[in-house]
């Protein structure tokens, strides 16, 4: 695969001393050709990765497109190409690099379940059930339809690129999850483990206990809906005023959305204990971790990395408050929650950044701040009733005073 999965083993030796290739940790073996590592085969069989190394060396060393072996196209080679081709559309910032991991997950399954050296046009409907059988093992509907969706993806984009001349069958009952499973995987989990979703004395006990920059990136999550890559992507320039006119990355869909006092106060904090980035692409990011990075990234060897989860798992663990199905991202979910109860869902979706893909959606040229205002200071009066309380009994006092 063009990223293999860890490996807990320890390195094997060369088999020899002049072997060229070298045991990468993540259990293959490798090759670093004009600055690029590249992989060649599995630490089990280091004959055919040297083969494999061989047939591919003089047209990587010249920069050239390796040419397909004789017959075909081998699983491996169409599962590298399909995430090649991810690979630069993540680089052009139309993939997150956890949709990226996805597939990459999901291929890697498909290759080890099917064989990564068989040929792509000898694959029936017998080897694609083989990877399903493989694929429901432990996992929920969601991971098995993420499996499905990768592998016709797959085979798409191999068929629209010319590699393949005619539709590889896969018979009928290789689809995704239906949504009746997925609504009863859904309940189940509910029922175990509860909603995925806080209340509002869990926030509070989070927001207490968390040191910055993590209180400000949980108030940004309940505030307005933001996940962890719209804070970790997000740039200074586009908070102005107490407002956050921040397009989603994820969809480019246009956000507007208004700051609490207590959202603002913990960004001017953060602001003031930032530390320099050491890219120059990160200079204009609101948060930077300690070591000067971004805190949603991709490794050196190409692993997506999400300090933002970390450090939100360590929080759930220390207040004792970790259990399936909570994690940062499930402050969206409670906003959205909460949110639907101000009775204004068009609102609630444009702080969200959902699309909407009615007919009053395509007609609809603005939302007035006022709409938007009243949304999160629903979810507010919710999530801080004290507070709000006294600010409104102050404003009442001021009013009678004047």
């Amino acid at each position: 695969m063009a990223r293999p999965r860890g490996n807990p083993k320890q390195k094997p030796e060369k088999p020899y001393r002049t072997f060229p290739l070298t045991a990468h940790p993540e259990g293959q073996w490798c090759k670093k050709i004009k600055g690029k590592i590249y992989y060649f085969g599995s630490w089990k069989d280091p004959d055919a990765a040297l083969e494999e190394y061989r047939r591919q060396a003089d047209y990587l060393q010249a920069g050239k497109e390796v040419p397909l072996q004789p017959g075909g196209c081998s699983v491996m080679e169409a599962a590298n190409m399909f995430l090649e081709s991810k690979h630069q559309r993540m680089l052009l910032g139309e993939l997150s690099p956890r949709s990226h991991r996805n597939y990459q997950d999901a291929l890697q399954s498909f290759c080890d379940a099917v064989g990564k050296h068989r040929q792509l046009k000898e694959l029936g409907p017998i080897d694609f059930q083989q990877f399903l059988r493989k694929r429901l093992t432990g996992v929920s509907p969601h991971s098995l339809t993420r499996g499905v969706t990768a592998v016709r993806m797959m085979l798409k984009w191999l068929q629209d690129s010319g590699i393949i001349d005619q539709p590889i069958r896969t018979g009928p009952d290789f689809r995704r999850s239906s949504n009746t499973a997925l609504r009863r995987h859904r309940q189940i989990q509910q029922q175990t483990y509860g909603l995925k979703m806080f209340t509002a004395a869990e926030l509070q006990v989070l927001l207490r206990a968390a040191e910055q920059p993590l209180k400000a990136m949980i108030l940004l999550g309940i505030n307005g809906g933001l996940g962890n890559t719209d804070i970790s992507d997000m740039p200074l320039s586009v908070m102005q005023n107490g407002w956050l006119d921040y397009p989603r990355p994820k969809t480019a869909i246009e956000r507007r959305i208004p700051l609490w006092p207590e959202t603002r106060q913990a960004l001017s904090e953060v602001a003031a204990v930032r530390k320099e980035p050491t890219n120059d692409a990160d200079k204009g990011l609101v948060f930077i971790t300690q070591r000067g990075q971004r805190f949603t990234r991709l490794s050196a060897n190409n692993k997506n990395i999400d300090g933002i989860a970390l450090a939100f798992r360590r929080l759930l663990k220390k207040t004792d408050l970790k259990r399936p199905g909570l994690s940062f991202y499930a402050l969206r979910h409670t906003f959205e929650t909460v949110a639907g109860a101000a009775k204004d869902q068009v609102a609630t979706s444009a702080i969200m950044g959902h699309a909407d893909s009615t007919m009053a959606g395509l007609y609809r040229e603005r939302i007035e701040d006022e709409r938007l205002r009243d949304v999160t200071e629903y979810v507010r009066r919710w999530l801080f009733p004290d507070t709000t309380a006294t600010e409104a009994s102050n404003e009442n006092e001021k009013a009678n005073a004047e």
